[in-house]
């Protein structure tokens, strides 16, 4: 049964899953629509929708089924990384204010295996 897509055509741009993942997954887009299905059944694969409003508060996400993405991995025997960085620093008078850098990197095996679900 096909599913209808979640409305995020009104965007010029939009996040995706990428295209070899597609690819590989056999995954196609819908006319008017950048949610993607599993050709073979017409189930939806992915959904791309964006958050907020204002310029330089928006948010674009794009998720891919978890079925999907460990089917993925597994088969090309890959790994998903998070390389997390940033900084941050408050704004007042006092120069002795801290500023904190911090980064952090996570696998999805890693974060599965907190969670229980490996």
């Amino acid at each position: 049964m096909e599913e209808s897509c979640s409305g995020a055509n009104s965007y010029r741009s939009i996040a995706l899953p990428a295209r070899e993942i597609a690819e590989y997954l056999g995954l196609c887009g819908q006319f008017n629509c950048f949610d993607l299905f599993e050709k073979e059944n017409g189930k939806r694969a992915s959904i791309s929708f964006r958050n907020g409003k204002v310029y330089g508060d928006i948010q674009d996400f794009a998720y891919l089924r978890k079925d999907l993405l460990d089917r993925f991995l597994a088969e090309i025997d890959a790994q998903l990384i998070w390389v997390i960085w940033g900084n941050r620093h408050q704004v007042s008078q006092n120069p002795n204010d801290p500023y904190e850098n911090f980064q952090e990197v996570k696998t999805y095996h890693d974060i599965q295996k907190a969670s229980g679900d490996s």
